[in-house]
């Protein structure tokens, strides 16, 4: 019996000994590992719900092409400007053509709900319609690949003001708009967007006039507006239109007139067509003509310069003067606190005069050299003129 026990023994040692070693990981524990790694990417792939546009700050705006400047008054016209909540500011194209495009990009997903658009320059109403204006609007979403797809074209209405849309929570980490048709403007080429805006309560209520009331209550009085205020200015001494008399008498312009401006036959020198001749001995007149942006009451400065030059040639009747030298602008006379008027068919104008004494003093040869009258407002330069004086 023992023998038995002994010999069994042996033999299941035997058959251990001789069976094959397990491997290091077992299929099972293999399988194990495998299914973890699928479930932690499926956790990646699982995103938290999107937050609603109306909630983010981050986020960066670029743009197919940006206006330059180059009034030097100091506009930006770049995207940014378009969600500062300010109609008088905006991002503009630099061709003014179909086809431009703004972008915004999140750093993650969003819910875009509601969404206001002012698209134009929008100062005022007058800007807003002398510029084009955007008059078919695409709007596309970035899907998940990053690929920009159509969510929707908009028919926008040639009005002043803030329009609206409603994305109903559309999520995306980014939003195209592209420019497909636009208004002409009346005097401008230039295309531009004034405001987009996702979150003021005005567009949550969908409310133009309020969002017109802020502005004009907290932006538009900053409006940055051109210097240039006068168009045009007009320097005569009357001697022609008046007769030789009327000389020294104060012309006072009639407000009531079809033109505010005075009958005139000045001679203009064929060598220098964009100046007026004048004679001395005559009060001289200057009547600057205001454009869209001055208003009446706007109170301007006035200085009359005069230049001394050298020159070959005579004085004919032709004037035909080849200047060799311009010096230095010197100041004859000064006048403050001018107001801009309006006249009774609505054109602006402001008026200043000067003494024919202080010009005959300022004689510089034989055709008095040159002169000019410059207005100033705040201290810069909204318009001049130039122009001959001689006997």
């Amino acid at each position: 019996m023992l023998k038995k026990s002994l010999s069994l023994l042996l033999l299941v040692f035997v058959l251990t000994s001789c069976a094959p070693k397990d491997p290091l990981v077992k299929p099972v524990e293999k399988s194990k590992e495998v299914d973890r790694t699928e479930e932690v990417e499926k956790v990646k792939e699982v995103r938290f719900p999107a937050p609603e546009l109306v909630e983010v700050e981050d986020y960066q705006v670029s743009a197919s092409s940006v206006l330059k400047d180059k009034s030097k008054i100091g506009f930006n016209y770049a995207p940014e400007m378009a969600f500062d909540r300010d109609f008088s500011t905006a991002w503009c194209a630099a061709d003014g053509k179909t086809g431009a495009e703004l972008v915004m990009n999140f750093a993650d997903y969003v819910k875009v709900g509601k969404m206001g658009i002012v698209p134009g320059f929008a100062r005022d109403a007058e800007i807003y319609n002398q510029n084009k204006r955007v008059k078919k609007l695409k709007v596309q979403f970035q899907d998940e690949e990053g690929k920009f797809q159509d969510f929707a074209s908009y028919d926008l209405p040639d009005k002043y003001g803030m329009q609206f849309f409603d994305f109903e929570g559309e999520e995306t980490k980014a939003v195209k708009f592209v420019i497909e048709d636009v208004y002409a403007g009346s005097k401008y080429e230039d295309l531009c967007i004034a405001e987009i805006d996702f979150w003021s309560d005005y567009v949550e209520n969908r409310d133009a006039a309020a969002a017109e009331k802020y502005y004009l209550d907290n932006k538009a009085g900053n409006a940055l507006k051109p210097n240039d205020i006068v168009s045009d200015i007009i320097v005569t001494d009357f001697v022609y239109a008046l007769g030789y008399e009327a000389r020294k008498s104060e012309y006072v312009p009639n407000r009531c007139e079809t033109s505010f401006y005075p009958p005139t036959a000045s001679k203009v020198p064929q060598s220098d067509p964009g100046r007026w001749y004048v004679n001395f001995g005559r009060v001289l007149h200057a009547f600057a003509k205001i454009n869209q942006y001055g208003i009446a009451g706007d109170v301007l400065d006035v200085k009359w310069m005069h230049e001394e030059i050298d020159y070959e040639g005579e004085g004919t009747d032709d004037f035909n003067l080849n200047v060799i030298e311009r010096q230095e602008w010197v100041l004859m006379a000064s006048e403050k606190g001018i107001k801009v008027e309006e006249a009774c068919n609505g054109e602006l104008y402001a008026y200043a005069t000067l003494d024919e004494q202080i010009l005959s003093n300022n004689f510089g040869g034989m055709f008095g050299g040159g002169y000019k009258v410059v207005f100033l407002k705040n201290g810069k330069v909204v318009g001049e003129a130039e122009f001959y004086a001689g006997q």
